[in-house]
């Protein structure tokens, strides 16, 4: 399934097309249109080592100190391409022999962050050169935060048309319905629904994100 985003991804970079894959993603996991809907999730950051006069940027968010280093192979990972001469040049130039693919060396320019319980990582940094190395089937790449969207479920849910979000108290208002508006918000959607049967299987998730969720810090000034 998250294969078929970025797969989408791609070929609209080669026709040139203006389509916000990523907007539309984000749009459904966090649930953006409605302003109560940011205190239901939370924001994990692994393995972040903060100076105290940048707290103030990160107050209402959590830190775990855990490292999370999945193979690109392995992970279910939403890459979105935009680039087409990127594109083909990174699959040239990049995760082979002579250029392999290293989170070591990349700078902080590949940034992943891990839905949960979707089981999925959306890429904000490194597109191209991730898809290089994914589509090789080689090296590993990291995961900035975890985005623990459980609590989500309770005021949101797709039946494969319509979304239906219950947030305000007013009945005469619940449930908003909306329509999926493209083929993305469809993937989007269904991808959502599997996350609230996965949520009910904790021990399928990698030990490294189960240990992040259980053992966060609440950061404080």
């Amino acid at each position: 399934m998250y294969h078929l985003v970025t797969l989408e991804t791609s070929f609209t970079a080669y026709d040139h097309s203006s389509t916000e894959f990523s907007d539309y993603l984000l749009q459904i996991f966090e649930v953006r249109n409605e302003h109560n809907a940011k205190k239901l999730f939370e924001e994990i950051y692994l393995n972040l080592e903060l100076k105290d006069e940048d707290k103030k940027y990160y107050l209402g968010k959590f830190t775990s100190n855990t490292k999370y280093t999945p193979t690109l192979s392995t992970l279910p990972l939403v890459l979105f391409p935009w680039n087409y001469k990127r594109i083909s040049s990174s699959i040239k130039y990049i995760a082979n022999s002579n250029n392999p693919f290293s989170i070591e060396e990349s700078n902080g320019n590949v940034i992943n962050v891990y839905f949960y319980p979707l089981g999925i990582a959306l890429c904000e940094r490194g597109n191209h050169s991730q898809l290089s190395a994914k589509l090789k089937g080689v090296g590993e790449t990291s995961i900035e935060r975890i985005m623990n969207i459980e609590h989500v479920y309770d005021h949101v849910n797709y039946d494969g048309i319509y979304f239906y979000h219950i947030f305000s108290e007013n009945e005469e208002t619940n449930p908003y319905r909306f329509k999926a508006q493209n083929r993305t918000e469809f993937l989007a959607g269904i991808i959502f629904e599997i996350g609230r049967l996965l949520k009910n299987y904790p021990e399928l998730f990698p030990e490294e994100i189960k240990f992040a969720i259980n053992n966060k810090e609440k950061i404080k000034q």
